[in-house]
């Protein structure tokens, strides 16, 4: 699904899979993109995925990775390899010639704020600090209203996040890719979006992405208007409930943002993306393909 995404914003996709007595052991799905007379970048976003820590399964990944760049013509690919399998794929990942990739890429190091909901919603709150409990309260009590969104309010959503991005500096993917996002993820129940308002004036917008056992905060819009009504942590609060309720394991922050921290959740930390460069010009012009 994510590769159907990715092919409206020019990417295409290959995969690989490690079998072991037919069944599935390890994979890897990577994008990748032409650039003329040079070959072509690629990706592979949360892989190779392993079934287990065996450091001959992550070697046979990563030497099937190989493999299927050099048959996409692949000469300057970045791995992020998923959280929790970063042990035992990056030391092969960095004996086959990989190393860290540069600031200008992708941080060097990811970090984020993950929530155990297995602990039952009381449990959630009792373990908020006080000034948490007391905001997600205020959001209440003053009138901040949290709706279920849905693909009518894309435009309010990305109006919200094009806000963001002005007050921080980035820009944000165009309309067109939460389209097919909305289009390929929520039917089958992967993709979420609540709006909250304040007197019927939408100010805060997330999407959220269920993958595996996990509620991703994939991306959140605000206005930058009424603070102090909570719209923010009202959003939040109502999607820890929601992937609760779910039967999710984790609730995944997707960054570790100051008011995250207030949620109890535990921070964790893990090497950011890795790179091999088979073509120096091309890994100045990588920057350029992912526009």
């Amino acid at each position: 699904m994510w590769a159907k995404v990715m092919a409206g914003q020019g990417w295409r996709s290959a995969r690989m899979t490690v079998t072991r007595d037919g069944l599935i052991h390890a994979g890897a799905q990577l994008l990748y993109r032409a650039i003329p007379l040079a070959g072509a970048v690629g990706f592979v976003a949360r892989g190779p995925i392993l079934a287990s820590d065996d450091p001959a399964l992550a070697a046979t990944a990563v030497e099937g990775l190989q493999r299927l760049a050099a048959a996409c013509n692949v000469i300057y690919l970045i791995v992020q390899p998923t959280r929790g399998r970063v042990e035992v794929v990056a030391p092969h990942l960095l004996r086959d010639g990989y190393r860290t990739a540069p600031e200008i890429m992708a941080p060097h190091h990811t970090t984020t704020d993950v929530l155990d909901l297995s602990q039952g919603e009381a449990a959630l709150r009792a373990a908020m600090r006080k000034s948490t409990r007391r905001n997600v309260r205020l959001a209440q009590r003053s009138g901040t209203i949290v709706r279920e969104g849905g693909r009518a309010d894309l435009p309010i959503f990305h109006s919200l996040l094009a806000s963001t991005g002005r007050r921080r500096g980035f820009r944000p993917p165009p309309a067109s890719f939460f389209e097919a996002a909305w289009t390929t993820m929520a039917p089958a129940g992967m993709l979420r979006m609540a709006v909250a308002e304040v007197d019927g004036e939408p100010v805060s917008a997330f999407l959220w992405l269920a993958y595996g056992d996990t509620m991703n905060c994939w991306r959140g819009g605000w206005s930058g208007e009424h603070r102090h009504r909570r719209p923010n942590e009202a959003l939040e609060w109502a999607g820890i409930r929601w992937a609760a309720e779910q039967g999710l394991r984790w609730y995944d922050f997707q960054g570790d943002a100051d008011y995250t921290q207030g949620f109890g959740g535990s921070r964790e930390t893990w090497p950011g993306p890795l790179e091999r460069v088979m073509s120096p010009l091309l890994r100045r012009m990588y920057p350029l393909a992912l526009q």
